[in-house]
């Protein structure tokens, strides 16, 4: 074929694609359409030269090298790279789940009895049966979704989505200009015609986190192992990228099981006439509202901050989470408000060693609804008032959901009216010489080792504890992180998206993460001489609490009742299930996993219950496990795995109900007698 021909063949290529990306992927075209002009323009100077070989193949030179991208024929290198791909689950793919190696057990049902004692709760039967017969060692019937790093000239993109035929591909391309040159050499609406392709092309982190979301829920009971092609090692870090964004997803990182016992916790303080506070509101003239504020947590900022503290305290009204008391303690620093989220019973130790009865006699304590009864105990009741967090049971009170205290502390901080708020001990990273967690006083403070886990450049599977990475400082360049610090600090930022407004101004103090929403400033550059001692805030703080809570009333029982009815509808799902469920064809079976979860979900109801929402997170996590197992090569005889698999999990799904009914029934009793008591008080 003459040159002449191949170059016209190579332009209308790359008209009818950038005519198709302009009807379907409309911001794609408008990053190629600019980077048309500035080339036309002299603005941008290329990169790259597209070259035809006489052997009837292109390849691409780098004008400031001159060296070939692929310095062989590009077609053999396609054919050669796709022959490499294959379907087993230990090669080449991203995990999204944890590796959880489960113990034999005579009475595995039993095991893990409480939502307390894991996210093994209630899945423990599936994942141990699944591991069984599907394990990594196995090898995939099909690869209904896959992910390209790097593009080149996307010759390996056909040849590879020609072997694997993908319902559901992923490309990333750092470089816009040499995925423009592919347009010349694939066609890529051929490409998408059996596939849904969703592009990250020169995207920022923000961008990718967005397109990323949308191909990671998209049919997301096939998330198991995602498969993916690396074209070069330049495209290591988005895989690392990938699984930062994947181990920080709700489902992982908060597992169903935390959140249905934050569900049968809540109510608890609520039906026992304990004092809600009114967090719905945007509380904009408050006593917090007319004086400057420090919110202390115990992050490795406040030791190094000490001296100043202990001299300019008493200008302030001191808001601490519950971790930060110990180090205040030590200073002898009185906090106004202490907060706390956590609903383990080991912060309790942190009144451990502290005269409450004198240091605390006038703090206000504010509470998550989940915060556990040893921590509450500490508190004296008159001092104490609740949130609540992920929950809404105290109707029309509003709820405040975020990773950690630290957060959520900042998001009541503004709700409560606070108009000028100076964070201290919030750095939300490692400190940047030690790696240590936490402040001196803090029993869960430890040191993080350097590994090769900071490498930018490495694969592995995430820690979200304890991987090393870095971010930007609030004054230094870049400061060292965890991938929790990480979902803190983007909590930070939607938290101030969410809740900041416009004359409330807040500053950073701090040596770690910059937080968006925070201005950084040095403790030392406040003009602490114009700003009085604070007298008398104990009392206008304890009668603006007192104002904006409220104990049970009947709309929130009301509230008790409806969940109960969601429930016992849902049993009755399950009822019918287990008449109807397709147990002979794993399509078929399959299908009737689907609309059991569409139920249990409550949106063909419309429903919007909490145990709707429990179900949601626990299809998320427990669906790729039996989605995976039927997609194993290795599978004998589906007929018998289908009715153990279905059995097994009806059992752990009645486990939840059951749980969760027996639990509600409860607390509308004590809500009814509660109720009573308020009117025999009127």
């Amino acid at each position: 074929m003459e040159e002449s021909t191949i170059e016209l063949e190579a332009i209308n290529r790359y008209q009818n694609n950038l005519n198709y990306f302009q009807e379907k992927y409309s911001e794609l075209f408008k990053k190629i359409n600019l980077l048309n002009i500035a080339i036309s323009d002299g603005i941008y100077q290329e990169k790259y030269t597209l070259e035809y070989k006489n052997e009837g193949y292109f390849d691409v030179i780098d004008n400031s090298s001159g060296n070939y991208l692929y310095n062989q024929n590009s077609l053999d290198h396609a054919k050669t790279f796709a022959k490499k791909m294959s379907f087993k689950k230990n090669e080449n793919v991203i995990e999204t789940f944890h590796q959880t190696a489960i113990k034999e057990s005579k009475n595995l049902f039993n095991n893990f009895g409480s939502p307390q004692s894991g996210p093994l709760y209630a899945t423990a039967p599936i994942i141990k049966y699944t591991n069984s017969f599907a394990s990594d060692k196995t090898t995939m019937k099909k690869i209904d979704k896959f992910i390209f790093f790097g593009v080149g000239l996307g010759l390996h993109l056909i040849e590879v989505q020609k072997k694997i035929h993908s319902y559901n591909l992923y490309i990333i391309e750092d470089d816009l200009e040499l995925f423009r040159l592919s347009m010349f050499t694939i066609d890529y609406k051929l490409l998408s015609a059996r596939t849904k392709i969703i592009f990250s092309i020169m995207e920022d982190k923000t961008a990718q986190k967005e397109s990323f979301q949308e191909f990671f829920v998209e049919a997301y009971n096939y998330n198991h192992y995602l498969k993916y092609a690396i074209f070069s090692d330049h495209y290591t870090k988005n895989i690392k990228f990938l699984q930062d964004f994947i181990v920080t997803q709700d489902y992982i990182s908060h597992p169903y099981n935390r959140f249905l016992s934050q569900l049968l916790k809540s109510p608890e303080y609520l039906v026992e006439n304990y004092k809600y506070i009114d967090i719905e509101t945007k509380h904009e003239d408050s006593s917090l509202s007319k004086k400057p504020t420090l919110l202390i947590a115990a992050g490795p900022s406040l030791d190094k901050n000490r001296d100043w503290l202990k001299k300019n305290h008493k200008k302030f009204i001191i808001i601490a989470v519950l971790a930060a008391v110990p180090s205040l303690y030590k200073f002898g620093i009185k906090p106004d408000i202490v907060t706390s989220m956590d609903p383990s019973p080991i912060l309790a130790k942190f009144f451990e060693n502290i005269d409450i009865a004198n240091f605390l006699d006038k703090t206000i304590f504010l509470l998550s609804s989940v915060s556990h009864r040893d921590v509450v105990n500490f508190i004296p009741r008159d001092n104490l008032y609740f949130f609540e967090s992920t929950t809404n049971y105290k109707i029309d009170f509003g709820s405040l959901t975020a990773p950690s205290i630290g957060e959520s502390t900042y998001g009541l901080s503004l709700i409560l009216g606070v108009s000028e708020l100076y964070l201290l001990g919030l750095d939300l990273a490692l400190d940047a010489k030690t790696k240590s967690t936490h402040s001196e006083s803090h029993f869960g403070s430890k040191v993080l080792e350097s590994s090769e886990m900071e490498s930018e450049n490495s694969i592995y599977y995430t820690d979200l504890g304890k991987t090393i990475s870095y971010v930007k400082g609030n004054f230094l360049s870049k400061v060292p992180t965890t991938p929790l610090y990480k979902t803190s600090a983007n909590s930070f930022s939607l938290v101030s998206k969410l809740y900041k407004r416009d004359n409330q101004k807040v500053y950073n103090l701090n040596d770690g993460a910059f937080l968006e929403g925070a201005i950084p400033l040095r403790a030392d550059a406040i003009d602490v001489d114009c700003l009085q001692d604070l007298k008398n805030i104990d009392t206008s703080l304890k009668n603006f609490f007192d104002d904006i809570s409220e104990t049970i009333n009947i709309k929130d029982v009301k509230y008790l009742e409806k969940q109960v009815e969601e429930v016992k509808r849902l049993q009755q799902v399950i009822v019918q299930h287990k008449k109807s469920v397709s147990r002979t064809l794993v399509s078929a079976y399959l299908k009737s996993y689907a609309l059991l979860i569409h139920e249990l979900l409550g949106i063909s109801h419309k429903k919007n219950r909490d145990i709707n929402a429990v179900f949601y997170y626990y299809s998320r996590y427990i669906s790729t496990f039996i989605f995976d197992f039927f997609n194993t090569k290795e599978l004998n005889n589906p007929k018998k795995h289908i009715k153990k698999i279905d059995s097994i999990l009806i059992a752990q799904i009645e486990k939840i109900l059951n749980l969760y009914l027996i639990t509600m029934e409860i607390y509308l009793e004590y809500a009814n007698s509660a109720l009573e008591e308020k009117e025999e008080l009127v």
